[in-house]
């Protein structure tokens, strides 16, 4: 069997006549920018041939593959060294003329490491054996600025022998000994390194994969460490011999386990003392599916690097903010101070000594000398009196704990409920950014079903949470069309469609205000609130804020998601956005309805059929799943989510929800439906509620990975039609289910208990700071996830303390906010809107006329008429 074998070697030319007079040699030429991707192979031949060399990449983004042309490279028979039908090498040619030769090669890539072998040829056919280059390894890329740094310098001393350390060896000690393990959710001592003089801490990081803290030289910052430290390693890399890279393999594991490189230690001290069989490891998102992390990542840049607790410090802009805040807060105490005098000097006068006007109806004289001594409100003279009163905050809290009694009373509490929904949701997906949960494996769906994602208390949150959102856009779709409706009515068609401009402008200066106050937190507060090795991630905020606050203040962030929500100041102000979006379209919808009755209600209902038919279509084109934590398109959820063309089913269906309820006040006031109706409306709501949330268990519970998981067989039970079918009525069911619940509390005939629950006082106030408290609640998000010393775990008990955490923080900061700053701004806004409106529509109907009560009860003729002018003056 070895004769054909040996016949076909003894075919082939010698290859002792040809030879290398020692290998040869790899260097990078200089000359700058220029000569970047390039590199020069140079040596000696005891003969004039022709030089051809093989350069092979090191892909260092995909071992098996560098492993595998590495070895092939190395393995190759002779004859396929010289061929020219190798088309996964790259063939380099050259012809000396002499036996010394010199060759600069222009490579396609500079990013990439390459190993060289070269062979020689000379014209009779004879070929030498390849051999590999010296050193084997080239990283044609100009670094020299990189080289030069004091950061790379102080990676490369930090990391290399005690001896190289000169009089710093103590403090690369400590260096040493304060970073974490590389390749590991190791986040090293943060606080003792930022105290080490010379010191600064840097943290390496991929979503769910690793989390390292490392403590190096202070030369390294934000700016230059990624290039600092990827060079180093490849540095290593490229002084490693042939025989220590081809040892570069992956172990196939099953489990979450720790495993390495299997680099020797004896030509890479850099790259081993960071990387060893001790040290490496392969991290996972999911169970048995390993996903490797090695020296190669950090070579191509695959993790983001962030060093230090250098806060931001304020931008030149915050004066812009913090004057006219504190400003307007100083204004609002010193308001309620003067209120206070106001008030106790009146009060004061005892009732002997009140002068009254003579009336010339006698017996009501005493009493309306009672009536007027007894109001507790001082006489307005003029505008900085009326601004007193609508600043000062007795006043405001009286306002805000004011209970809305009627049929629509329930409708606070579910609207407080649906925004701690929100935040419930909030809690536990922003635990995941920017660094990760701390116990992924628990977290993400895996082949034995026990991760929290797949528990069915957390479908509350996933899609719980999602629809909650929903339920904002439901009420506000219902209060809009019912108040349009009762504006409309008492007007001309064409006067209020003359009058839209002014509806869209009170709307918008509405929300204005208590955007404003939290744009600057998130702008200028966060960034300089806290400290901690996770802190460097709220900066990326306040820069979102440098380039996008006009976007935030316009309310245009859900038009451009990608470019605007994610990398841009807030995240959540997508849904003021889409609200606001609704919210335009609305007046004609109102419009049509008042020409027409069937022509509104078949606007609303094209419009219905139209949003659940574009959204069914982006659904399936990105194969959107019941779950986040199982998406296989990364672009899914963006596309479904923040656009308000995909999410208008809710606020259409409270719309028509709204305007059935403004119809049967006007024509059947006094209907009520019956017991069993009733009873029936509250269990097929409930039950639609129930379905939608804990309908997609099954699936999650059946799914064998998470999203960026590499799984063959993600073990999904639902077809795309029925996730698409799922996920496309959805909103539309939850509205549906959200207007029957409402209605069994409109038309009650008799006690209800979840009207009764959902009608609580308390929820009054809570209901109105619900829109403050959801712009609010992400600041104290963010601010908990990232002073954490190391990545937070998720768990049930750990979401449940932390979400009414940051509920109460939440409500308790937009409390505060109602009161100093944004009741003001909202009172200025408010005379600006009708001094434009007095202007434009040319009417004098918001000018303050002022008449003295007892002058007014005269003209009116007693004690009733004047109670009620001085009800009038006081609405003011």
């Amino acid at each position: 069997p070895l004769l054909p074998l040996l016949l076909a070697q003894s075919a082939l030319p010698a290859a002792s006549a040809l030879s290398f007079v020692g290998p040869p040699g790899l260097s990078v030429p200089g000359g700058g920018a220029a000569a970047s991707g390039s590199f020069r192979v140079s040596g000696l031949a005891n003969t004039s041939a022709t030089v051809v060399c093989r350069a092979n990449p090191l892909n260092y983004l995909d071992i098996n593959g560098a492993y595998g042309s590495i070895g092939s490279l190395a393995r190759m028979a002779q004859a396929e060294f010289y061929s020219d039908d190798v088309p996964y090498l790259q063939l380099l040619v050259k012809e000396p003329t002499k036996a010394d030769f010199s060759f600069q090669f222009q490579m396609g890539d500079a990013e990439v490491i390459y190993a060289v072998m070269c062979g020689l040829a000379a014209a009779d056919g004879t070929r030498s054996a390849p051999v590999w280059a010296s050193p084997p390894l080239i990283y044609a890329k100009q670094a020299s600025a990189v080289r030069g740094g004091g950061c790379y310098r102080g990676i490369v001393r930090l990391n290399g022998d005690a001896a190289g350390r000169g009089n710093d060896s103590a403090l690369y000690s400590q260096m040493q000994l304060y970073s974490g393990k590389f390749g590991a959710r190791s986040p090293g001592d943060y606080y003792r390194c930022m105290d080490l003089n010379g010191a600064n801490y840097c943290r390496a990081f991929a979503f769910n994969i690793v989390w390292t803290g490392l403590c190096l030289p202070d030369a390294c910052n934000t700016g230059n460490v990624e290039a600092s430290y990827s060079l180093a390693i490849i540095d290593s890399i490229v002084s490693l011999g042939m025989q220590d890279v081809g040892a570069f393999q992956m172990i196939a594991s099953e489990g979450f386990i720790d495993s390495s490189l299997n680099l020797t230690t004896a030509q890479a001290a850099f790259v081993n003392h960071w990387i060893t069989t001790a040290s490496t490891n392969y991290s996972t998102v999911v169970g048995s599916q390993m996903a490797l992390l090695g020296v190669q990542d950090v070579a191509a840049g695959m993790l983001v690097w962030q060093c230090g607790d250098h806060n931001r410090g304020l931008p030149p802009v915050a004066a812009a903010w913090l004057v006219p805040v504190a400003l307007i807060a100083f204004v609002t105490i010193v308001a309620t101070v003067v209120d206070y005098f106001k008030q106790r000097q009146k009060l004061a006068v005892p009732y002997e000594q009140v002068q009254f006007t003579a009336l010339d109806h006698g017996k009501g004289d005493d009493d309306a000398k009672r009536m007027e001594y007894s109001d507790d409100d001082w006489e307005s003279r003029g505008s900085l009196d009326l601004f007193v009163k609508a600043t000062s905050i007795p006043r405001t809290w009286k306002k805000l704990i004011k209970v809305r009694t009627g049929p629509l009373q329930p409708c606070d509490g579910v609207r407080f409920y649906a925004c701690c929904w929100i935040i419930l949701g909030h809690t536990a997906f922003y635990g995941a950014f920017p660094e990760g949960y701390g116990n992924p494996e628990g977290v993400y769906p895996n082949e034995h079903g026990d991760a929290v994602t797949q528990q069915w208390w957390f479908q509350a949150v996933d899609p719980g949470a999602f629809l909650a959102v929903d339920v904002f856009f439901w009420l506000g779709g219902l209060f809009v069309a019912y108040v349009l409706l009762r504006k409309i009515e008492k007007m001309k068609t064409a006067g209020f469609a003359a009058a839209i401009p002014l509806v869209y402008a009170d709307r918008y200066l509405r929300l204005l205000p208590g955007l404003l106050v939290v744009l600057g937190v998130y702008w200028v507060v966060l960034p300089n609130f806290g400290h901690g090795p996770m802190w460097p991630y709220p900066k990326q905020t306040a820069e979102g804020c440098d380039k996008y606050w006009w976007v935030e203040v316009l309310m245009l962030t859900a038009y451009n998601p990608k470019k605007w929500n994610s990398e841009g100041c807030m995240y959540h102000t997508w849904y003021l956005t889409d609200d606001l979006f609704f919210f335009l379209c609305a007046p004609f919808v109102v419009i049509a309805y008042r020409i027409r009755k069937w022509f509104g209600i078949a606007v609303l209902a094209s419009l219905l059929v139209a949003s659940i038919g574009y959204f069914y279509h982006i659904a399936d084109r990105y194969e959107l799943k019941s779950s986040n934590f199982i998406q296989k398109n990364p672009d899914a959820f963006e596309q479904t989510y923040y656009y308000p063309w995909v999410r208008p089913a809710p606020y259409i269906i409270g719309m028509a929800f709204g305007t059935l309820y403004h119809y049967s006040q006007k024509n059947f006031p006094d209907w009520k439906m019956s017991w069993h109706v009733n009873t029936s409306l509250q269990v097929f709501a409930i039950g639609i509620l129930s379905a939608l949330i804990w309908g997609p268990l099954e699936e999650i519970q059946n799914a064998k990975c998470a999203t960026s998981a590499a799984c063959p067989d993600p073990g999904y039970k639902w077809s795309q039609t029925t996730s698409n079918m799922y996920m496309t009525l959805s909103k539309p069911a939850l509205a549906i289910a959200m207007s029957c619940m409402l209605a069994s509390w409109i038309w009650c005939n008799g006690p209800s208990w979840t009207r009764w629950f959902f009608s609580w006082p308390v929820f009054a106030p809570l209901a109105k700071l619900s829109y403050g408290a959801y712009l609010w609640h992400l600041f104290w998000v963010l601010t908990y996830y990232d002073i954490q010393i190391s990545p937070s775990d998720l768990t049930f008990l750990n979401l449940s303390y932390r979400s009414v955490a940051f509920i109460v923080a939440s409500f308790v900061s937009a409390l505060f906010s109602f009161l100093l700053v944004e009741t003001p701004l909202a009172f200025l806004f408010s005379c600006m809107l009708k001094i434009i409106s007095s202007t434009v529509l040319g009417k004098s109907k918001y000018k303050h006329k002022r008449r003295s009560s007892m002058n007014a009860a005269r003209e009116d003729g007693g004690v009733q008429r004047l109670r009620d002018s001085k009800n009038g003056n006081n609405a003011i």
